[in-house]
């Protein structure tokens, strides 16, 4: 009985550190994605997208690099 206890406190603490790392993933992606799009408007190769757009990529990755702050200072 205490094999399956532990086997069972090892996948919750899996579980739990995969949910921390997923905020920190998503904030390099969209950290990633508004650089690229920004160095590539600001070459003339992608011309067509609005100001708007990049605006909305900025705050998309301070939202999500908060979050993760935060989440990342959380016990649970």
């Amino acid at each position: 009985m205490s094999q399956s206890t532990s086997a069972t406190t090892v996948a919750t603490t899996g579980n739990m550190v995969k949910k921390s790392n997923l905020g920190q993933i998503i904030f390099w992606v969209l950290l990633g994605l508004t650089l690229f799009v920004w160095l590539l408007r600001g070459v003339g190769l992608l011309t067509g997208i609005r100001g708007g757009v990049i605006w909305i990529l900025i705050i998309a990755t301070m939202s999500a690099g908060t979050v993760s702050a935060i989440q990342k200072t959380r016990r649970w």
